[in-house]
């Protein structure tokens, strides 16, 4: 039995570097690292089309070879994951862990409250801010937790750090420059 299925976007061969798929592969790999590769079940939600419909029977599966299940869905994700998992958790009992990407869960829940019920169920509902987290309580959500967002990056040595005090000030930011993510306001 795994110790642990993490069911998200991994992008198949191709390299994505938006927020979701680099979420989901630092979890995995944080997972991996401490439960081990081979204790860990992939599933790959990347061509979601194709992947709804095999996901109707492969959580089943899912559910029967793991212990935990971790999950990182986006819009349209959500609104068939979480259904078809509280379904079939009925009869296994699993633990089920949401873990939300970005900070659009509150205001798509307000549209959908019929999936309310469904990530109720789940066992943990992991958020990026404590702000997110009581617009969720609000909505009546239990077993909601802040994990903020994190990346596996390096950490450069001291002796490897190009510092200067002059002016234009170097910028450095980790998410990908847009309107929506702030740039502007940086700059």
């Amino acid at each position: 039995m795994y110790r642990a299925a993490v069911i998200g976007h991994y992008g198949g061969e191709r390299i994505f570097l938006d927020g979701q798929t680099v979420k989901t592969k630092t979890i995995t790999k944080a997972l991996e690292d401490v439960y081990g590769t081979n204790n860990i079940l992939r599933v790959d939600t990347y061509k979601s089309k194709k992947f709804f419909v095999k996901f109707i029977f492969q959580a089943q599966s899912i559910l029967r070879k793991s212990q935990n299940i971790m999950v990182l869905p986006a819009q349209n994700g959500v609104r068939f994951i979480a259904p078809v998992l509280n379904f079939w958790n009925k009869f296994y009992k699993r633990r089920i862990h949401y873990c939300v990407i970005g900070g659009w869960l509150p205001s798509f829940l307000e549209k959908k409250k019929h999936l309310l019920k469904c990530i109720n169920n789940f066992d943990g509902i992991y958020v990026e801010t404590s702000t997110m987290k009581r617009a969720l309580e609000k909505l009546g959500l239990l077993n909601i937790i802040v994990m903020p967002n994190c990346k596996d990056l390096r950490i450069l040595k001291e002796d490897e750090l190009v510092f200067s005090y002059n002016e234009p000030h170097k910028v450095c930011t980790f998410s990908r420059v847009n309107k929506q993510k702030g740039i502007e306001d940086d700059i």
